[in-house]
């Protein structure tokens, strides 16, 4: 929390510096450039979509913003610049739920394209929503004859896969196997502790899997098909930005698979 004391007699750079534990500006370049141009014009100056972080207190590692920022003078009875007003409006989530929808329509397009195989589809999908969240690794499992198999995890590594691959599911089967059991998401915030993960803790350890959350996919008929995780390499619980695509990307995999499934078993009964 800054008090006054820590803003005043302080400009731009000295207020906002390069600390990972501070808020910073991403290209400061920018800024000087604009801040100077103010000086010189008298004019209103904008810097459209700059990116700054803000520290995150719970995790430790900042988390990333958007803003647009606009330095405005006010000038004195001799028409010169006194100071320098800046405004800074936020927009991150209004640029966050706009690349989550380009995604989407990017998958469904490529999906009813058939062009791609169903693996190739998710991949795809996945690597998308890493990237809109730097650090998640996520997993599709199918689940068959009550045991999960691996259908799309690409950032995983093939070692852990195939530790995992065949598992039971039932109670206290890790997140994915306890989340495909008891048809409700799993949070596991912590793998070390987490009484839901005692059988295979140190399957997690060797591959350094901290937190892993796990959405079952559940069909119309009621029937769970597959599940969606979210692993992390480190202690996390997820945010509200993070609830967002999870919630979504479960609706996104069910249409998908229900539909690739459905298509499926009508070419097995017709030979086609």
């Amino acid at each position: 929390r800054s008090e006054a004391s820590d803003w005043i007699g302080k400009n731009i750079f000295e207020a906002f510096p390069n600390n990972p534990k501070q808020p910073y500006f991403d290209d400061k370049s920018a800024l000087k450039i604009s801040l100077e141009n103010v000086l010189i014009t008298k004019q209103i100056q904008k810097i459209h979509t700059q990116r700054y972080l803000v520290p995150n207190e719970e995790t430790g590692i900042p988390d990333e913003r958007f803003a647009e920022i606009e330095n405005i003078p006010i000038l004195n009875e001799e028409n010169e610049v006194e100071c320098i007003l800046q405004t800074i409006v936020d927009f991150t989530e209004n640029k966050y739920l706009s690349e989550l929808e380009n995604l989407e329509r990017e998958i469904l397009e490529m999906n009813a394209s058939g062009t791609r195989n169903i693996r190739e589809v998710f991949k795809s999908y996945l690597f998308g929503i890493e990237q809109l969240h730097p650090g998640m690794i996520c997993s599709i499992l199918q689940v068959k004859n009550n045991r999960v198999y691996n259908l799309a995890s690409p950032s995983l590594p093939h070692e852990y896969l195939n530790l995992i691959s065949g598992l039971e599911i039932g109670e206290n089967e890790g997140s994915c196997g306890t989340a495909a059991f008891i048809k409700e998401t799993v949070i596991v915030s912590d793998i070390d502790t987490d009484f839901r993960w005692l059988k295979y803790r140190e399957i997690a350890k060797l591959f350094k899997l901290k937190a892993c959350w796990s959405t079952p996919i559940i069909d119309s008929q009621g029937k769970v098909i597959a599940t969606f995780a979210n692993y992390y390499r480190e202690q996390k619980s997820p945010n509200v930005r993070e609830e967002i695509t999870i919630k979504r990307a479960g609706h996104l995999i069910q249409i998908i698979l229900e539909g690739y499934l459905k298509n499926k078993q009508i070419r097995i009964v017709t030979g086609k």
